[in-house]
This record gives C-alpha cells, sequence and structure tokens, in this order.
C-alpha cells in the first residue's frame, strides 16, 4: 500500500514536499524508492535538496546517488542552506546540552547540600512506668543524616 501511494506521489501528483513527508515517518525502503527516483529527475532532486534538512532526509546518500552528469539549477545555493541549517542544529543541541549540565550540577549540589544537613526525627515516646508527680520522662530528639549517620541531641 504505502509503495503505491508513495508512487501515486511521485508520478502523478509531482510533489517533493509531500512525498517527503508521507516517507518522513515510514521505514527505510520508501526513502531508498524516493531517492532512486529523484536520480531520474533532476528537477524533483532539486526539490528534494530544498526540503532535506526540514525532514531529515539521508544527505549524504542523496548527493552520493546523484548521477555524473546531470544538472541541478541552484544546486551550490542549495548544498549552502543544507550545510547553514545542519551547523544551527548542530547550535541548538549544543546549547541544550549546555543546559542540561547546568541544570543536572545544581541538581547534585542541592542534593549533596540536602544529604550533608541533619534532619530532626521526633520519636514518640511512651513511659512503661508513670514517674513520680505524673509527669512524662523527656525523651532526646535525634538528628538523622541521608548517610545513615544519627545523633542523640539532649
Amino acid at each position: 500500500r504505502t509503495q503505491r501511494a508513495l508512487t501515486v506521489l511521485l508520478e502523478e501528483v509531482d510533489c517533493a514536499r509531500r512525498a517527503i513527508e508521507f516517507v518522513g515517518s515510514s521505514e527505510k525502503d520508501l526513502w531508498y524508492r524516493l531517492i532512486e527516483y529523484s536520480k531520474n529527475n533532476a528537477r524533483f532532486l532539486g526539490s528534494l535538496l530544498d526540503h532535506a534538512a526540514v525532514y531529515k532526509v539521508d544527505i549524504a546518500g542523496l548527493i552520493n546517488g546523484v548521477p555524473e552528469g546531470m544538472t541541478i539549477v541552484g544546486l551550490q545555493q542549495k548544498l549552502t542552506k543544507i550545510t547553514a541549517d545542519y551547523r544551527f542544529q548542530v547550535s541548538i543541541n549544543q546549547s541544550g546540552l549546555s543546559c542540561l549540565e547546568a541544570d543536572h550540577l545544581d541538581k547534585i549540589r542541592r542534593l549533596n547540600q540536602m544529604r550533608r544537613r541533619g534532619l530532626r526525627v521526633k520519636v514518640n515516646y511512651k513511659p512503661i512506668k508513670p514517674s513520680s508527680r505524673n509527669r512524662t520522662p523527656r525523651h532526646p530528639g535525634y538528628y538523622a543524616f541521608a548517610c545513615g549517620h544519627n545523633i542523640v541531641a539532649d
């Protein structure tokens, strides 16, 4: 079915953008079919190069598949745009990575700070024998640390 739909898009509709959108979420066989079709059609190949960066087309495979002697109008501008888009995507990824690293370091610092800080724990204490004057004996509190140490506080 998908092969037939791609054939209709390529031969009857003749729109590279729609063909790329259709193939975008499909298996690799359709990508190879699209690239093979573009090898015989210079105008379609030019259109495919225009939309290549947006839809994550295998640009290296596409360029390597161009037959010798095929003339593609505006090839230099198309390749320059692809390169600029790729560099832009790389810079966005690097910026996102640096933000994630900074956030990660902040979370690690906060975690370590919280682990070093003690937490006062009150223990419910019921005496076995009531003492004189009906007072409950004073029970010390505890400080618990994330590392497992406990300190008795008077």
